[in-house]
């Protein structure tokens, strides 16, 4: 099995929609997608049905009941960054020390501290989730159901006037 070449096919489908964005002028191109693209699911159930918060995935594998199979999920996840301020602080950041970690967060639109205007902006994350090795046999005599999920995280960081 050739690894690499299959990092890098794996690399052009996960990239694909994600660095077109919105840089190039194609209509597809007007909204952020990825192949394959699935949402948290109180997000889709909540407020998107027309979302998906799952994906099943069906592949053609040549063996016998000996094979071994290694299966690997990699997919990016989306990240928020937005400018924010402590409530109650003046427009300009001029400290280092910042706010306290319990601070109440205003978000805002924009940011501009030394002539430099900051926006929120979405970025990713390329993540890989590496379920248990298991025989061709075994996932024939019993189909796998594999769950995961990411703890929310948040995390601060200051924009000085340096």
């Amino acid at each position: 099995m050739n690894v690499a070449m299959i990092d890098r096919i794996v690399n052009a489908v996960l990239y694909e929609g994600y660095i077109l964005y919105p840089y190039r002028r194609s209509i597809k191109n007007h909204r952020r997608w990825t192949f394959g693209g699935i949402y948290p699911r109180d997000y889709c159930l909540a407020d998107d049905p027309s979302e998906r918060w799952s994906i099943q995935i069906e592949c053609l594998i040549r063996g016998d009941e000996n094979t071994q199979l290694e299966i690997e999920t990699r997919f990016l996840h989306l990240v928020e960054r937005r400018i924010a301020r402590a409530a109650g602080q003046r427009q300009r950041a001029d400290t280092r020390d910042g706010p306290e970690p319990e601070a109440v967060w205003e978000f805002l639109d924009a940011l501009e501290i030394n002539g430099i205007v900051h926006h929120p902006w979405q970025e990713a994350v390329e993540r890989r989730v590496q379920a248990d090795t298991v025989s061709l046999a075994a996932i024939m005599n019993q189909p796998r159901h594999f769950e995961f999920r990411f703890p929310a995280q948040r995390k601060v960081e200051l924009l000085t006037a340096a």
